[in-house]
């Protein structure tokens, strides 16, 4: 839906218009969001689906509605609760991409160094930030780090409120705004603002920075599908770690994914989390990287506290979170526009 794909198909160059003319008998065109994009990729759309409250939100200050709707868990996958505890061969598990050099790979990084914790990755984003050894040898780590501050920036002021765009003026944020910037990205990549960016390397060389060639007897290559949901069904205690980019709302796929197979979750604490599950009683949140350590070796030790967590997690998922459950979301809109 990128703008500007579909010109040739129509005059605003937009997906849904595109194929409004091209196809005239369809009666109703929908979107689904699960990411902050480009306002300008669901124009001209009948309804607009997204996956979590600041995604809504954002799309309502670009002047386009929303409704929110969660990812959701297709309940035909989950293992019978009987066998959870006979196939729990995982003490702590992430299943996904590392996303680096953006904080997940830091957390992954300094989790792998603290914690039992395996990791099934997709580690392209670790090819595409590090591999290009002339670039990363003539630019070093410092200014890599610069432009990773400024490129977050950029992308944080560009989804704020009308008014703070007026605070910072037509001239651009002044010094005040840059410090409180990169603070601001500190304490989300190091948990906390006080903390110097060298504590996690993020400020010097590093000769093996691929976390498969650091820890390779605990890397394992990516997974999907039902191997992607065996490993999830067979892990103690499994990560969660949303994209910088969520704008401070959870609502990923792997919430509930993990939920539903059985697995004890251990995610990011964000603002809406608490209207999904019961915090430490059907999941577990951190909110610092020496928190999801703590807490990940804590459940690691004591594995029927974590069952427990797993079971009440996975009920809640099948009662709340199933993929019936936003197929009726979506069905109550479309019988308004039809």
């Amino acid at each position: 839906c990128i703008p500007g794909r579909f010109n040739r198909y129509s005059n605003t160059g937009t997906f849904a218009q595109a194929l409004r003319e091209s196809c005239p008998f369809i009666r109703v065109i929908s979107m689904f969001s699960g990411y902050p994009g480009d306002p300008r990729r669901v124009q001209e759309t009948d309804l607009l689906f997204a996956g979590s409250p600041s995604i809504v939100r954002n799309y309502q200050y670009h002047g386009k509605d929303a409704i929110l709707c969660y990812h959701g868990f297709d309940e035909r996958i989950a293992p019978d609760r009987h066998t959870l505890s006979q196939e729990k061969s995982i003490p702590f598990s992430f299943v996904g991409s590392t996303r680096a050099p953006e904080s997940r790979y830091w957390l992954l990084r300094q989790l792998m160094e603290e914690t039992s914790l395996r990791l099934w990755a997709d580690q392209s984003m670790e090819e595409q930030a590090f591999c290009n050894s002339q670039h990363f040898k003539k630019l070093g780590w410092p200014h890599q780090l610069q432009q990773l501050i400024r490129n977050k920036a950029i992308n944080m002021f560009s989804l704020l409120p009308t008014m703070f765009q007026n605070y910072l003026g037509e001239k651009g944020p002044g010094k005040k705004i840059k410090n409180l910037t990169r603070d601001a990205l500190k304490k989300k990549y190091l948990g906390h603002s006080e903390v110097n960016i060298k504590d996690l390397e993020i400020g010097k060389r590093v000769s093996r920075p691929f976390l498969s060639q650091r820890f390779p007897e605990r890397c394992f290559k990516s997974v999907v599908g039902l191997e992607y949901f065996s490993v999830l069904s067979k892990s103690v205690v499994t990560l969660n770690h949303h994209t910088d980019n969520c704008l401070g709302s959870a609502g990923n796929m792997r919430l509930f994914e993990a939920t539903g197979v059985g697995a004890c979750l251990l995610t990011d604490h964000m603002d809406n989390i608490t209207t999904l599950f019961e915090v430490e009683q059907e999941i577990l949140t951190y909110r610092t990287v020496r928190e999801a350590i703590d807490k990940s070796n804590y459940l690691s030790r004591n594995i029927s506290e974590s069952l427990e967590i797993a079971e009440a997690g996975q009920r809640r998922t099948l009662r709340d979170h199933t993929v019936l459950k936003r197929c009726q979301i979506i069905d109550e809109a479309i019988r308004t526009v039809i």
